[in-house]
């Protein structure tokens, strides 16, 4: 039943809507996500009154000329999703297991390319977890992955807030009952792009794949189950408490 703790888990990917998306004016420049109010003060003084993080954004014509716009609202989401710890595996020395986190990692790749098409959530899931934590689209100079998210990094900031919360809570929940061990959420990153690269490797045509996602029963019946439920056109929701 590790699945229903994890739907529950994640269950507010579906219940909180991200704020709208901010897309870029042509010729607009964003020089960082966002930055604290602090910050912003000693290049706007006359910001306005609320707000606690805001985008200081240009243009190719005038760069020096620095405005910022208020993100408070997509900060605050993306917070939501922030974890400060994550679980993992243990092994019997106390430490955390690596090789059962990047594997949990790789079925958690798996099971969001045939979940998301299916389900009714608040991720933009243009692009999958592996483009954007890889290369992050810069080197696919024709068709950079920001350009569909409005070309303003701050949407991919919180698509890459949701994948990351999707990832640590299927590890949680793959072990709960096991021995864990709370590692910080940049140590975790780590074991997750192992994970997502080995799932980009292998693929879903190797034999691998198959060894891998058979050896989990579980999971296997769940995504033959996603593959039927595909060509529906009805989406399923996330279960009802039971």
């Amino acid at each position: 039943m590790y699945l229903y703790n994890f739907w529950k888990e994640i269950e507010p990917l579906w219940t909180e809507n991200p704020p709208k998306e901010i897309v870029s004016s042509p010729g607009e420049i964003v020089l960082e996500s966002f930055v604290h109010r602090t910050i912003a003060k000693k290049y706007a003084p006359d910001l306005p009154a609320q707000g606690d993080y805001f985008q200081p954004v240009a243009s190719l014509s005038e760069p020096t000329n620095i405005t910022f716009r208020d993100v408070s609202p997509q900060v605050a989401y993306m917070n939501n999703f922030s974890l400060e710890t994550c679980l993992l595996p243990s092994d019997e020395n106390g430490m955390p297991s690596l090789s059962e986190s990047a594997q949990a990692c790789y079925e958690a790749a798996c099971l969001f390319e045939y979940l998301t098409p299916v389900t009714k959530h608040n991720m933009n899931a243009k692009a999958s977890p592996f483009e954007v934590f890889s290369s992050g689209g810069i080197e696919d100079i024709e068709n950079p992955i920001i350009e569909d998210y409005g070309n303003n990094p701050i949407n991919l900031r919180i698509y890459e807030s949701q994948i990351i919360f999707f990832f640590a809570k299927y590890t949680e929940c793959r072990f709960r009952g096991e021995k864990q061990i709370a590692v910080p959420e940049n140590e975790f990153f780590r074991v997750m792009i192992d994970g997502i690269t080995e799932y980009e490797k292998k693929g879903v045509c190797s034999n691998d794949f198959n060894k891998i996602i058979c050896r989990n029963p579980e999971l296997n019946d769940f995504i033959c189950q996603l593959l039927a439920i595909e060509s529906e056109p009805e989406q399923i929701s996330a279960p009802a408490e039971q």
